[in-house]
C-alpha cells in the first residue's frame, strides 16, 4: 500500500497538484479509491470523491461548484 500511495503521490505532483488543490475522483469503492484518498493527505490536496452513480450532469455540477483543480 505504502509503495502504491507513494507512486499516486508522484502522479499529482506530474499533474501540478500542490496543498490546497482539489481532487475530483468518479469512482467506486475500490483500491484505487483509497490510493488516491491517502495520496491526497500526504500531498495536502483536498480529495472530492464523486459517487459512481451520478449521472454525467451531476458529477459535472460537482466539479465545477468544488472548483477541482483535477479530475
Amino acid at each position: 500500500l505504502r509503495t502504491d500511495v507513494a507512486a499516486m503521490v508522484g502522479v499529482l505532483r506530474s499533474q501540478g497538484i500542490a496543498p490546497g488543490d482539489r481532487v475530483a475522483q468518479l469512482s467506486e469503492n475500490c483500491y484505487e479509491w483509497l490510493l488516491v484518498d491517502f495520496a491526497c493527505l500526504l500531498s495536502h490536496a483536498v480529495h472530492v470523491p464523486l459517487h459512481a452513480s451520478l449521472s454525467g450532469f451531476q458529477a459535472l455540477e460537482q466539479i465545477l461548484h468544488a472548483q477541482a483543480d483535477l479530475v
